[in-house]
């Protein structure tokens, strides 16, 4: 942060980006360091100005919108971030564990059905559907209403990430599954199908938060106050 500015006038910068569309305190901190270290650069040619004219001098060097686009580029670099350590979690161990799961899984509901107890058909399909979708917006909620968590993009834009993977991914393998029971199609296209589910459930539940909680310590050094992940 900056050496020269006083202690008010890095308030005032933060003032003024809240005032402006920045609430989050994440990227306030990365853009009040950037628009520091240029209004000091202004200080040098124009000492005698008042803060205020070398603040908004200096704005007027930067490119339209540039706030706007920050924020924009900003989610575009987590939203890789947060699929990259998605892909990340299917380890070989994951793998192996699921399929494992699967298989067993597998033969329970083929005995459940060859024996009538059970019929996977479109109800049972809308009611496994309706379960998951319930424990993705639980698990969305209870992570947005952690601690200060709004006031950080970099969490609020997990949330929503994290949200979208787990509903796209187990969409896709419940509607899979459902077509595996409902046709009767071979063992292997099921465990496979039921594999992807398990180890999605896993990576979401458990590898995220643990990643996220890394990751956070990097990009947010406040972290350690905001016991998000309790």
């Amino acid at each position: 942060m900056s050496k020269n500015l006083t202690a008010n006038e890095v308030n005032g910068l933060y003032y003024y980006l809240q005032a402006h569309g920045i609430p989050y305190k994440d990227i306030q901190n990365e853009v009040v360091d950037h628009l520091a270290t240029g209004i000091e650069e202004t200080t040098l040619k124009n000492e005698t100005d008042s803060f205020s004219k070398q603040l908004y001098d200096y704005i007027d060097t930067l490119p339209n919108n540039f706030f706007k686009d920050f924020l924009i580029q900003k989610r575009k670099v987590l939203t890789k971030l947060w699929w990259t350590r998605f892909k990340e979690g299917f380890t070989f161990n994951v793998i192996i564990v699921s399929i494992i799961l699967s298989t067993v899984i597998h033969l329970f509901i083929e005995n459940l059905i060859a024996n009538g107890f059970f019929v996977y058909n479109f109800f049972a399909f809308l009611t496994l559907q309706i379960i998951i979708q319930s424990f993705t917006f639980y698990f969305a909620y209870k992570k947005s209403k952690k601690v200060n968590a709004e006031k950080y993009l970099s969490i609020m834009h997990y949330t929503s990430v994290t949200s979208i993977i787990f509903s796209i991914v187990v969409n896709s393998a419940l509607i899979l599954i459902y077509i595996t029971y409902s046709k009767s199609l071979n063992a292997s296209f099921s465990i496979i199908t039921l594999s992807l589910l398990l180890s999605s459930i896993y990576i979401i539940a458990f590898h995220f938060p643990k990643k996220l909680e890394s990751d956070l310590k990097d990009i947010i050094p406040q972290i350690q106050k905001l016991s998000i992940l309790k």
